[in-house]
């Protein structure tokens, strides 16, 4: 099982994942 942490750690990081492509393409 995930624990939150890890889940919360996993959102932050797609969010920066997420903001990085999103600079990147446009």
């Amino acid at each position: 099982m995930v624990e939150p942490r890890n889940s919360v750690c996993l959102s932050l990081f797609l969010k920066d994942a997420s903001k990085f492509l999103i600079g990147w393409f446009v």
